[in-house]
């Protein structure tokens, strides 16, 4: 795909729809007058992307930039599965039942275990049955997108069922979206649900799956058998109820009216648990001398009916008939305190007077009454709770004229109820920070070296939740858990206040809580949004506070609230200039290079780190008009994009900038500046350095000289550290009198006194066919090695200095001169021989004899070679300056400074 691009034009031609490239690069702007640049943003990428357009007033040589960022994006949805699905776990055990909880680990979302054949036409309807579930699709792009969904199985065979198959969501628009699972056989059933966007090419896939399942619940024994019990003693049995699938399985038991007196069950009706057993237990005792068999009924939910049987020894009729229709006990559930209940007894009464009967919390009405044949009335049981916990009393019904052995007390009937008071969860961390790192302030500086972008930690020695590494204008959001473990609803209210200690940083526009009030079902769980969007590089500090809302509990004024503190800090990524080290008069790195020969070039170094903390997209552009500055990344350095060459070639499309990289917290970055001078003037150009996402830039100036000459010096290296460490006076650093360095310095750094110190350097004679002649002006204590000689053209010639001195003395750019002329030589150029003053004659001399010798002594002496005959050329006789710094050290003198 292609890259992104800006195109630039004046106007979009006609019947044309995307705009044409300028073929002009200059403007003639009138006076109080202006001329329109319409610029166009084209890309084939997702992403956000920058460019700069330099602009430039001609004969100003002031650049103008003009930052252009675009952003590609598709339409698309919420894709986070937290935000997506209701429930979230990190992984599932092998052994574990989900019920509507979506698994990171596998991407897959479970419905759960649900019965097979379930009706769809009645329970579509409702939204809270067990076979539904609501996701959550919000639309995260800023522009209108309308949704399509379907199945990629086409729901597996009708297995899933979905509502609507279509939205038209605004931008961050959220809408509920139903779906629905009635599995038609035993077994897994997985299925994708495919969600198009109009306009976005990828999909968003999310996998579903629920498993069939059949009631099954085994009986052991099939027959209970007392065999021979003595008269009048008890004896009991016991029936096993094994449920081996993933559901719990409600029964019933029923036949009991048909065993007799002497038969009764402990519990008559109940919940089986998925995979696991109930024992219920049978009692039987005798008060007559005789066998009986009789057959006891097992009911199911969803499931046919199983008998078993079960022997009886007696039967006792009642002398009275009577019914109650509802079940033997009551309960009242489960109630705020404070607040009534109503549940209903149904009664075959008509009573002829009314009255009350209180229990505890209970209150019974009516309390007695007369009952007339085929004729039924309510009673009506009041709970009215003042202290959380459960309550239970047991009421006792008396009927006139019934058997005096059955219950001489009453009836028995239990009233349950419990009572409790809304509150919610504010002392599990690890339930309420889930998601985020948790720790404490001594090994918070370790955790901040790893931590992921815009993930949050909680300290639990200072209560307080921190959001990391977030630039300034970014978004970041946490969610806190707010879970209720009592059996009714509570309501939350939610909020953000600024700290008591910084009252005045304003939180509330940079931090955003959402909702601010949650309704939380019983047993269930919310998740309250902190939205965290600094505007500013500093810190930020709130108080989160969540809290029971009296207003619809007033009894529970006195519950939990949970509060901590919440800080973030805006930051922007950094980017340090550790080489040059040397700065101009406002502060800004200069490379200074040498005062060079047109065709020579010279590099020096340009290290960058990444100092801030976070990674740091760096851009590197460089501004030079008359092109002989260059940028090059060394090998150790790896650029995201570069300009490839010295230059651009002709079918090569040009890069948006010089060089472009990212660099991660810590991360230094090499590269080479090269300056090779094409013009014998003094040449500047600048190279600025920008970090995506902060505003303000670096500018290093570059700045050299190229010259034409035919004596040049060459290869001054000195005995000290490189020219970037010299300490230039300010004067040198002003805007317009800064010069390119000479490389005509040479530095001797600290020398002892009394002791030779010696530095050399070339001198070269680059004309065609001219030789020339120098000489060293004698500026002791130094001294140069040769001081006079002749350069033949083409040549060149090492030249030693050396500086010995017997006093300590300090010289700062001492100027040495040398005379330089062009000569012609009487003798053609090929018969005379090269020379300096460095060359001597060695011959042997005579000497007198010494007494008793038979040879004379010979003496060797060095006699200097004559300079060749030769003209000097009338003016063409000119100096060349030299300087020399040295620091000459010892004992027992005073410095003495020469300038």
């Amino acid at each position: 795909m292609a890259p992104p691009a800006l195109l630039c034009s004046s106007a979009v031609p006609e019947g044309s729809s995307f705009p044409a490239r300028l073929s002009s690069y200059r403007w003639v702007v009138p006076a109080q007058g202006q001329v329109v640049l319409q610029v166009h943003f084209s890309s084939a990428l997702l992403g956000s992307f920058e460019q700069r357009l330099h602009l430039e007033l001609l004969g100003t040589k002031r650049p103008y930039q003009l930052h252009c960022r675009g952003t590609c994006l598709y339409p698309s949805i919420s894709q986070e599965p937290r935000e997506v699905f209701p429930g979230c776990r990190q992984s599932k055990a092998a052994d574990a039942i989900l019920s509507k909880q979506y698994v990171l680990s596998t991407g897959m979302f479970h419905l759960g275990p649900l019965l097979c054949a379930q009706a769809r036409d009645s329970s579509k309807a409702v939204l809270q049955d067990d076979n539904c579930e609501q996701l959550s699709i919000c639309n995260v792009s800023p522009w209108e997108a309308e949704l399509h969904f379907s199945f990629e199985r086409g729901g597996s065979g009708g297995t899933f069922l979905l509502e609507p198959a279509s939205m038209q969501l605004g931008p961050k628009e959220k809408q509920e979206l139903s779906i629905w699972a009635y599995p038609t056989s035993p077994g897994l059933v997985e299925d994708s649900l495919i969600c198009c966007i109009k306009g976005n090419p990828e999909p968003m896939v999310s996998h579903l799956c629920c498993q069939g399942v059949q009631v099954k619940l085994g009986v052991s024994p099939r027959q209970l058998h007392f065999n021979g019990v003595l008269l009048h003693s008890q004896h009991s049995r016991s029936l096993l109820l094994r449920n081996s699938c993933p559901l719990p399985v409600a029964w019933r038991l029923s036949g009991l009216q048909s065993l007799g007196e002497g038969f009764s069950v402990r519990q008559r009706q109940g919940t089986v648990g998925p995979r696991s057993e109930l024992a219920v237990q049978l009692c039987f005792r005798s008060t007559k001398a005789l066998g009986v068999e009789k057959k006891l009924r097992l009911e199911l939910l969803f499931h046919p009916q199983r008998e078993i049987s079960i022997e009886d020894k007696a039967i006792l009729l009642c002398q009275r008939k009577f019914s109650d229709s509802h079940k033997q006990g009551s309960s009242s559930g489960r109630s705020a305190a404070a607040k009534q209940s109503k549940p209903l007894l149904p009664k075959e009464t008509k009573p002829s007077v009314k009255a009350r009967l209180t229990l505890g919390m209970f209150t019974v009405s009516p309390a007695f009454g007369s009952i007339l044949p085929g004729e039924q009335q309510l009673v009506t049981v009041d709970c009215a709770a003042e202290l959380p916990g459960p309550c239970q009393e047991q009421l006792l019904i008396d009927i006139s004229s019934r058997d005096p052995g059955d219950n001489p007390l009453g009836i028995p009937y239990t009233l349950l109820a419990e009572s409790c008071l809304p509150a919610f969860l504010a002392d599990d961390l690890e339930s309420i920070f889930e998601g985020h790192q948790i720790c404490s302030s001594s090994n918070l500086c370790q955790l901040l070296q790893t931590v992921q972008e815009q993930q949050g930690l909680f300290l639990t020695d200072e209560n307080k939740f921190i959001f990391t590494k977030l630039l300034v204008g970014h978004q970041a959001t946490a969610r806190f858990r707010i879970c209720n473990v009592n059996r009714i609803p509570c309501h939350v209210l939610l909020s953000s206040k600024p700290s008591p200690s910084k009252l005045k940083s304003h939180s509330g526009q940079v931090f955003e809580v959402d909702p601010v009030r949650l309704s939380v079902p019983s047993c269930s769980q919310a998740f309250a949004t902190v939205t965290f969007t600094p505007r500013k590089v500093k810190s930020y500090h709130c108080t989160f506070e969540a809290s029971l809302d009296v207003h619809t509990s007033p009894a529970a004024v006195r519950a939990q609230s949970l509060s901590f503190e919440i800080s973030g800090e805006g930051k922007l990524p950094e980017v340090r200039v550790l080489r040059p080290a040397l700065k101009d008069r406002r502060g800004n790195p200069l490379l200074l290079f040498r005062r060079l020969l047109l065709g020579a070039w010279e590099k020096l170094p340009l290290v960058l780190q990444n100092s801030g903390p976070v990674p740091a997209q760096v851009l590197l552009d460089l501004l030079d008009e008359e092109g002989v500055f260059f940028l090059k990344a060394r090998p150790s350095t790896k650029c995201l994009s570069q300009a490839v060459g010295m230059k651009d070639s002709a079918g090569e499309e040009r890069k948006p900038h010089t060089a472009s990289l990212l660099l991660q917290r810590g991360q230094t970055a090499e590269f080479e500046v090269v300056f090779k001078p094409t013009l014998a003037q003094r040449l500047e150009g600048k190279l600025h350095l920008s970090v995506l996402d902060n505003p303000s830039e670096t500018t290093s100036r570059l700045l050299g000289e190229g010259y034409e000459d035919d004596f040049i010096l060459d290869n001054i290296q000195g005995l000290v550290a490189d020219r970037e460490e010299q300490n230039l006076p300010e004067s040198s650093l002003e805007e317009d009198s800064l010069e390119a360095d000479p490389g005509d310095h040479i530095q001797f750094g600290f020398c002892p006194v009394g002791t030779p110190c010696t530095v050399t350097f070339t001198i070269a004679n680059r004309s065609r066919g001219q030789a020339l002649r120098f000489q060293w002006l004698p500026e002791p204590p130094f001294h140069f090695c040769p001081q006079v000689g002749h350069l033949r053209a083409g040549c060149v010639k090492d030249i030693t200095v050396t500086l010995q001195s017997e006093v300590e003395v300090t010289f700062k750019k001492h100027p040495v001169k040398c005379q330089v002329s062009r000569i012609s030589f009487q003798l053609p150029p090929e018969e005379v021989p090269d020379w300096d003053d460095s060359l001597h004659a060695i011959t042997w001399v005579h000497t007198t004899r010494a007494p008793g010798a038979t040879w004379p002594v010979k003496k060797k002496v060095l006699e200097p070679e004559a300079e060749p005959a030769h003209t000097v050329l009338e003016s063409s006789s000119r100096e060349v300056q030299i300087f020399l710094s040295a620091v000459v050290t010892g004992s027992g003198c005073d410095e003495e400074v020469i300038n």
